[in-house]
């Protein structure tokens, strides 16, 4: 016999619990569902049993993909709601960035050994890093083998090439693309960025080479974050008004967007 309890929603559970979600959707009037599970209860067909008595009482839709498809949602679904979590215990949307950028990378290897770390060396003779976020030169200042010097509009990092990936700024963990913010419309799209044209061969290849649809997705989430500060989002528009201006022969920004592999990965 099924058990009925009220919490901040109605939940059931005890034996005959699923036949009683497809009569709540009936009652609701849901035309959509979104079934929310963990990889576990796909593995056992636990989950499974839900979809066909939904949509037998009225909820729309229908399955896409293969067999696999629930399970990478689901696992990406319980990936999100981890960092989420984590995310609400940082102080700082810059700590917050640095976070969901730890282990994203645009390519679903270590893309520096592609080019040799060509991100990691100067061009030329001249001093050359990374400018630092709004709040981030008080997580590195007292980082080793690092040198933060004053630039223009805020703070360079320095290195020697080299660094642990946790300790990396967050421009290194966004590279090669940038969470665009339009000044017209305040919409963030993650873009290219043509500062990067001459180091990076993701960018110069970009009609070809797929980024990873993960990392594509969590720089946008960063952007959003970013500007929801005021300090935040005047750097956003301050490197937006920048890109346009490097951009105005490469004409990356106008493009559709980053090219994304087909299965993201999770």
């Amino acid at each position: 016999m099924a058990n009925r309890i009220v919490l901040n929603e109605t939940s059931y559970f005890g034996k005959g619990a699923i036949q009683e979600i497809a009569k709540e959707v009936k009652a609701r009037g849901c035309r959509k569902v979104v079934v929310c599970t963990d990889p576990d209860l796909l593995k056992f067909q636990v989950a499974t049993l839900v979809w066909p008595g939904v949509r037998r009482h009225g909820g729309g839709g229908r399955h896409r993909g293969g067999e696999n498809r629930p399970e990478r949602h689901a696992r990406r679904g319980c990936a999100d709601f981890l960092h989420r979590r984590v995310c609400l215990r940082m102080s700082s949307p810059v700590e917050q960035a640095r976070y969901l950028l730890e282990n994203r990378t645009p390519l679903a290897a270590d893309c520096g050994q592609v080019c040799g770390h060509a991100c990691c060396r100067c061009q030329g003779d001249e001093p050359c890093g990374m400018r630092l976020f709004p709040g981030e030169e008080a997580l590195l200042r007292e980082t080793e083998g690092m040198t933060l010097l004053p630039a223009e509009g805020g703070t360079l990092l320095v290195c020697g090439g080299r660094c642990r990936r946790s300790e990396r700024p967050l421009a290194c963990r966004l590279f090669p693309l940038f969470p665009y913010l339009d000044a017209a419309t305040g919409r963030i799209r993650a873009v290219y960025d043509p500062r990067a044209y001459r180091v990076c061969p993701l960018v110069r290849e970009h009609r070809r080479v797929p980024l990873e649809r993960d990392f594509v997705r969590t720089v946008r989430t960063v952007g959003r974050l970013l500007a929801e500060e005021e300090e935040g989002r005047r750097f956003l528009l301050e490197e937006a008004a920048e890109i346009d201006a490097v951009d105005r022969f490469l004409r990356l920004k106008d493009e559709r967007g980053p090219l994304c592999r087909k299965s993201p990965r999770i």
